[in-house]
């Protein structure tokens, strides 16, 4: 098997890091004994691409984050021949944004708020996503 995965932080302000933290390619394919039906297939659960990249902006007591994610799709088989979209047991490829926001109301006291799948997409990673969610909470430190 081959592949190339890279991971990178930058900070190209005092405020604002980046974290492009995974772009993975994955150009090869299982090779077993030649004629087999898996050679050049892609290797079950892996996608042959996905892209992660995060960015965090911190503005005094509060702190945003957002990260787009995608991947393509996968096989559950080795001879990649599970190739239905759409439905429940599919492997579909998606593309997600989540936004997470956190505000310091005191040292030991902050608020949070997050919600995933900003923009509703609907895809199977063997059974249908949940589309968006919005969470909220507070955090308590009693030490």
């Amino acid at each position: 098997m081959r592949g190339v995965e890279l991971a990178l932080t930058f900070r190209p302000t005092a405020w604002l890091v980046a974290r492009p933290t995974m772009r993975s390619r994955m150009p090869g394919s299982s090779r077993t004994t030649p004629g087999a039906l898996t050679v050049d297939k892609q290797v079950t659960f892996v996608p042959k691409a996905r892209l992660e990249r995060t960015v965090t902006a911190i503005l005094r007591r509060l702190v945003i984050t957002g990260t787009a994610r995608g991947q393509s799709a996968v096989f559950a088989t080795d001879t990649n021949t599970d190739t239905v979209h759409g439905v429940p047991g599919a492997y579909d490829g998606f593309a997600e944004v989540d936004v997470a926001a956190t505000y310091t109301i005191t040292r030991r006291v902050q608020a949070t708020a997050s919600v995933e799948n900003v923009f509703d997409r609907r895809y199977y990673l063997f059974y249908r996503n949940a589309g968006r969610l919005v969470f909220g909470g507070v955090r308590v430190t009693l030490r």
